[in-house]
């Protein structure tokens, strides 16, 4: 089972040249942050939705407010102003982690291209969502969650980047062509933000219909941040023993010594 950081495992057995060295801090999966919207503080319902979220599970937090060049998502009620509510989540990417599956009540997220033909609308594409994390002994990010389009006229394209500074940001990478129903969706790991203690990851929405009437909501829930721990340089010295040990107990074998 996944673990956030702070109950995570510090042991791992690595085999090295056939033997075993029992190795404090060795590399292995670890959740530095993740959110399902419900565990903890959840989502609030339509018209009250919140555009500030503290991580579920982990450290960090979910910027929909402006900061950190997030986008100032419009909250209201209003069907056709609208650009953030909640909607049922979906046990989609919680396989093998402590996310709540549940499906009932308010569980998910839900970004919308507003109806434009209305005087207070407005076009949402490039509008962005901004995460905080803490990288700080940790490697190689990788981010999955779920998501799911309403229809063609929703964004069809998501283009996530990260930054050291919340000033500079570089691609991580980019998903389009979002199902229908919900799916999980997953980048590939990347060195970045390898050990940044205050660590920036943002989201960026597009390729929605300018002026749809209809099938403007795009949904997403249990988004997972996970990383590898970085080995503590005494791990890193056992690890060298126990590779010299190994090559030497093999050495011998070879030359019927042992």
């Amino acid at each position: 089972m996944k673990l956030p950081s702070s109950i995570a495992p510090t042991l791992t057995v690595a085999l090295l040249a056939g033997s075993s060295v029992l190795v404090p801090g060795a590399a292995h999966a670890a959740v530095i942050s993740a959110y399902d919207f419900q565990t903890g503080t959840g989502i609030n319902a339509p018209g009250s939705t919140q555009k500030l979220y503290s991580a579920n599970f982990g450290a960090g937090a979910l910027y929909l407010n402006g900061t950190y060049t997030s986008s100032d998502w419009n909250a209201e009620s209003g069907t056709t102003i609208n650009q953030l509510f909640s909607s049922g989540g979906t046990a989609v990417n919680t396989e093998g982690t402590l996310l709540s599956a549940s499906t009932s009540g308010y569980g998910a997220i839900v970004f919308r291209q507003p109806q434009l033909a209305t005087t207070n609308g407005t076009n949402t594409n490039g509008y962005r969502a901004t995460f905080t994390l803490d990288m700080e002994g940790y490697r190689d990010l990788t981010i999955s969650y779920a998501a799911q389009q309403q229809n063609a006229n929703s964004y069809n394209t998501l283009s996530w980047e990260y930054s050291t500074n919340g000033v500079d940001w570089q691609s991580i990478g980019s998903h389009s062509s979002f199902s229908t129903t919900w799916s999980a969706y997953q980048l590939a790991s990347f060195f970045g933000l390898d050990n940044v203690s205050t660590a920036y990851v943002r989201v960026t929405f597009d390729g929605a219909n300018t002026n749809p009437s209809s099938g403007r909501a795009f949904y997403m829930d249990n988004i997972l941040f996970e990383a590898e721990v970085i080995p503590e340089p005494t791990a890193l010295g056992l690890l060298m023993m126990g590779g010299f040990v190994g090559a030497v107990v093999l050495r011998r074998r070879r030359m019927g010594q042992v």
